[in-house]
């Protein structure tokens, strides 16, 4: 399907990566305040987007986002790091490869990747249609 004569429609993506939850590298009292849920958003705005929302649990961490174009390419590495540099940046002590490298997220690291249908194409039953 096409939007334009020759032109691919935009695909969506439903992205989700969870890792085990970093040591953090800052006391506990420090952390809660790095831990602000409104401060959490506004990070994880700035390197994802505002339709991305990041969840912490005593064992893990985990970011759920949208990705919108022709193909997916190499954009889970690139939204592993940008969750490295999330929990950089939230003071939980994440590696780089090196020393400008992308960051390592503690292994497992989990990725699911969901192709969502484009909005013009779902169509609910109207009212007579059959579904089986």
């Amino acid at each position: 399907m096409s939007s334009e004569a020759g032109t691919p429609a935009a695909r969506r993506w439903a992205v989700l990566i969870s890792c085990p939850r970093p040591r953090p590298r800052v006391p506990k009292k420090q952390q809660a305040w790095h831990l602000d849920p409104e401060r959490m958003q506004r990070t994880l705005s700035v390197l994802f987007s505002h339709r991305a929302d990041i969840t912490l649990t005593s064992r893990t961490v985990s970011v759920r986002c949208t990705y919108e174009g022709e193909r997916l390419g190499s954009v889970t590495d690139d939204y592993q790091d940008r969750l490295g540099e999330v929990l950089s940046a939230l003071y939980f002590d994440v590696q780089r490869a090196g020393t400008y490298g992308p960051y390592q997220l503690p292994r497992p690291v989990r990725v699911v990747i969901t192709e969502q249908a484009a909005d013009s194409e779902q169509t609910s039953p109207s009212k007579g249609d059959q579904v089986t």
